[in-house]
């Protein structure tokens, strides 16, 4: 698993209608129009996991992996950019 490849996957939607994002990806976690009718589309990932020996004594570390994933869409529904934050915007 790799940013390059999550960033791979997100290049294949540039130039795209946005209908083709929601039906690969599911309706999106938040959306806002602007008045100029652009847009923009959030998906979000937000995970806890415990990481550790499981060794008796051994104290366990509490991880928390996120992914926040934003397109910009214009006018006509084409996605023009996008971008990532968080620890955890990766694929295979």
């Amino acid at each position: 698993m790799t940013t390059e490849k999550y960033e791979g996957k997100l290049d294949a939607f540039i130039g795209r209608h946005v209908d083709e994002l929601v039906y690969a990806w599911g309706p999106p976690d938040k959306s806002y129009t602007f008045q100029n009718g652009t847009s923009i589309m959030e998906y979000a990932y937000d995970d806890i996991d415990q990481v550790g020996d499981d060794t008796p004594g051994s104290p366990r570390q509490i991880v928390h992996y996120k992914c926040k994933t934003k397109f910009e869409i214009d006018q006509n529904g084409i996605i023009r950019t996008w971008s990532w934050l968080g620890n955890d915007c990766q694929s295979y």
